[in-house]
């Protein structure tokens, strides 16, 4: 039996990823802040796999589970932080109910203009970062 491939979703606004997850548009186009509480979206579909352009710092608690990020495998049983830079791959796996916690995003339009933009790649914890999202 062949195994189904499922091609990632892709978002190149923040406006259309809150649009998938429930959430209103965000204020202003390039940066927001969400709440996870009030993820109201079907997120099953994009736990198989997303590709966001945009940068996406997460706070979280009371997270269970183990999210695959690449190869591997990561326990956040206890929550914490995730950094993750544009068009990285995530996908989340055994979801085993709702999660707390904030999530900034940050297109790199936002930047442009800034010494960070020339210096953002020097942050070691954009370079491989998992996450997962929550229902």
């Amino acid at each position: 039996m062949k195994k189904k491939i499922h091609t990632p979703y892709v978002f190149h606004a923040i406006a259309a990823l809150n649009k998938a997850l429930g959430m209103p548009e965000p204020k202003h186009p390039l940066i927001t802040v969400n709440d996870y509480k009030d993820i109201s979206g079907d997120v099953s579909d994009l736990e198989k796999g997303m590709v966001m352009d945009f940068y996406k710092i997460s706070y979280k608690k009371a997270l269970s589970g183990k999210i695959r990020y690449g190869q591997d495998y990561y326990d956040f049983q206890n929550g914490g932080l995730s950094f993750m830079s544009p068009h990285q791959l995530i996908a989340g796996e055994e979801r085993n109910g709702n999660c707390e916690g904030f999530t900034l995003l940050i297109h790199p339009d936002f930047l442009n203009g800034y010494a960070l933009v020339k210096n953002i790649r020097n942050y070691g914890f954009f370079l491989t970062a998992p996450t997962k999202l929550c229902s």
